[in-house]
């Protein structure tokens, strides 16, 4: 069995299989524990479960948009504490404005640049 406990935990939430494999490869040389999911309930049912460090939120997806995970999870007081962090194709202004009235801590934008997400990541783990 893995223990997560000693190493920086990383949900990624993207209904995207592919976008979440980019992002865990990005990551992967850090030795983080990343998980995945693909949709907004299991995010809640994990973070709940897990406390991760940080997570990378998709905000399109089907059922609950990322934007509602985060206003969730930011009014639980075992999770309020968990940087969000929004990932998306979106890129217009009113998409980053409900990303930080939501309660994220940043945006970065799809296609990913692999140093940003990098440097973005080191800044909360």
């Amino acid at each position: 069995m893995i223990n997560i406990e000693k190493r920086a935990k990383i949900l990624i939430v993207d209904d995207d299989s592919v976008s979440g494999m980019i992002l865990e490869g990005y990551l992967r040389p850090y030795n983080y524990y990343i998980h995945i999911v693909n949709n907004g309930e299991n995010a809640l049912k994990w973070a709940r479960q897990f406390k991760p460090d940080l997570i990378l939120m998709d905000i399109m997806m089907p059922g609950i948009s990322g934007f509602e995970v985060c206003e969730r999870l930011k009014k639980e007081k075992e999770t309020q504490d968990i940087p969000v962090l929004f990932i998306s194709a979106l890129s217009d202004p009113d998409s980053h404005k409900k990303s930080i009235e939501s309660g994220g801590e940043g945006y970065i934008l799809k296609p990913f640049n692999e140093s940003y997400v990098r440097l973005y990541v080191k800044l909360f783990v």
